[in-house]
């Protein structure tokens, strides 16, 4: 495309304008994903503890949750501590 300097300079500018709104919103998509899968694996957590604390095994839990019984057993223990 042939413009002349003035114009190619300004197209250049909008340009680099497009490039760092694609950017900034590409890190915003990274950064959601993060968040959504963050909050899942806690509330993941989450219902595994309350299944403890209702008695269930840790074989009945892992078979729900669909983990081993050393992922289970591993996330209860590592809770048993925590206030």
């Amino acid at each position: 495309m042939k413009l002349p300097e003035k114009e190619r300079a300004a197209y250049d500018k909008y340009l680099l304008h497009l490039m760092s709104i694609a950017s900034r919103n590409h890190t915003i998509e990274i950064e959601t994903k993060e968040i959504i899968k963050k909050a899942h694996e806690e509330k993941e957590i989450e219902f595994i503890l309350e299944m403890t604390k209702e008695g269930l095994s840790v074989s009945m839990i892992a078979k729900i949750a669909k983990k081993t019984e050393e992922e289970i057993q591993q996330l209860v223990d590592s809770q048993a501590f925590r206030p």
